[in-house]
């Protein structure tokens, strides 16, 4: 029987060693993508053995799990057994949510199953040295963006994230969100925990990139190297800034690259229109799709 316990910041160190056991490139697998997502979705782990599991509560509000984190590999059937069988006892459905392609691929082996693509929670995919150099014709909006903005800002300049700069990085994002009228959950959400990881950085492991203009910051970028992929957890620059947006992707790409990354995965787009385009923009060289599946019953 699975006992699950809330997932708590604390967790940190216990949990991530098995975020190396993913072998799909989703986010929802890193330190950034689980915790600060834990409040909004109501997380809840149970280690088996040398197994993780994931209970949340999905965007219905009804109990799901994720695909299982085991040596053997994300989604593993033996371990999946173990979610039908405690759905089973607890008289629930056996919800997998955000579950990759692979996760589907292995869960139909072993059980009968009903698949409901979600595209809204698909990651888009990028080669990390296409958004370092951004070559071609097809970049050509954004090199014009940065250019611009060089132009504009000849003393521009780009530190790494430390202790030394994040108080005055908290600064500036308190001042960048009291711009939006957004009131939803899910920007909420987004907001305490950008503080939160500013507040624990050592705890988060991130790494991250600040713009300046002169002295004056005008965005940063925030992700994690797992494996040969950088995840961009956030980012955030002055809109009014013509550039900022373009020259952090790049420069975050370029720094991913000098670090051995060969994927950026800029993560899901939520259902946001604009934020579809703009990622669409990059061109991604793929999707990570991500499926609802129930487990039917055991074959």
């Amino acid at each position: 029987m699975l006992n699950f316990t809330l997932l708590k910041l604390s967790d940190i160190d216990l949990i991530s060693p098995y975020f190396e056991y993913s072998k799909t490139r989703a986010c929802d697998n890193t330190i950034g993508g689980t915790f600060m997502w834990r409040d909004y979705f109501k997380t809840e782990y149970a280690i088996t053995g040398d197994t993780l599991f994931f209970k949340v509560k999905y965007l219905n509000g009804e109990t799901a799990f994720s695909a299982p984190l085991c040596p053997c590999g994300r989604g593993c059937e033996k371990a999946a057994g173990f979610i039908f069988d405690y759905c089973a006892e607890k008289g629930i459905p056996a919800v997998i949510c955000m579950a990759a392609e692979e996760d589907r691929d292995i869960l139909e082996n072993k059980f009968v199953i009903s698949s409901v693509p979600e595209p809204n929670w698909s990651d888009y995919m990028y080669n990390a040295s296409d958004l370092a150099d951004m070559a071609g014709k097809r970049y050509s909006g954004q090199r014009n963006h940065i250019h611009a903005f060089m132009r504009d800002n000849p003393d521009y300049q780009f530190e790494e994230i430390g202790k030394r700069n994040i108080r005055e990085i908290s600064e500036f994002f308190l001042n960048y969100e009291r711009r939006g009228d957004k009131t939803s959950l899910l920007y909420l959400t987004e907001r305490e925990k950008v503080f939160e990881v500013f507040n624990n950085w050592d705890m988060y492991r991130q790494s991250g990139i600040v713009l300046r203009a002169g002295m004056q910051i005008v965005g940063f970028a925030i992700g994690e190297i797992i494996g040969d992929t950088l995840f961009v957890h956030i980012e955030k620059a002055n809109a009014e800034c013509r550039g900022a947006y373009q020259m952090l992707v790049k420069q975050f790409a370029v720094m991913a690259v000098e670090k051995g990354a060969v994927y950026i995965n800029r993560e899901d787009d939520a259902g946001d229109e604009g934020l579809r385009i703009s990622k669409l923009s990059y061109h991604p060289c793929e999707m990570v799709n991500k499926y609802t599946v129930t487990l039917l019953e055991k074959k």
